[in-house]
């Protein structure tokens, strides 16, 4: 058991955004505790992690699985509190797409690969619904309801 704490630790040290795994911890805190312990500011680790917390929070707040790079690099210089990094931001960009945890999605739009292929099964569902004829779930939604509300009470 000693080796294993060991291992971890000596793990969190090198990386302390693997915290980020554990829930209730977030890229913020995260990020304080490897400051705490003098991770490079430009460690490819924080870039990827806020890369991954920035897409979240944009597309949780937007209604929207893709986000234009160039945003992106803007919304990562505010919460890194850099200036112009796009360079920096590409190499994570790139690791993260040969990876397959972001996704291009057009040109210069990325998404997080989760959403992204998860929305296009919902819009491929629909479009199989829709080459069948317009076929219903529920034929009467009416009677579906009348029925639920006896059998459930």
């Amino acid at each position: 058991t000693f080796n294993l704490v060991d291992n971890l630790i000596e793990k969190i040290k090198e990386n302390p955004y693997i915290l980020t795994n554990i829930k209730g911890i977030g890229f913020k805190r995260a990020d304080e505790i490897a400051k705490a312990l003098g991770i490079d500011p430009k460690s490819p680790f924080r870039i990827k992690s806020c890369l991954n917390y920035t897409l979240k929070e944009y597309c949780d707040n937007n209604g929207n699985s893709s986000i234009d790079k160039f945003h992106l690099y803007k919304l990562l210089d505010d919460s890194l509190r850099f200036s112009k990094q796009d360079e920096l931001y590409e190499n994570v960009l790139v690791e993260m797409l040969a990876k397959e945890e972001i996704y291009k999605t057009s040109e210069n739009r990325v998404a997080l690969s989760m959403l992204y292929f998860s929305e296009r099964s919902i819009l491929e569902f629909f479009n199989r619904r829709k080459d069948d004829k317009n076929r219903k779930i529920v034929e009467n939604f009416e009677e579906y309801l009348d029925k639920k509300e006896s059998s459930l009470g």
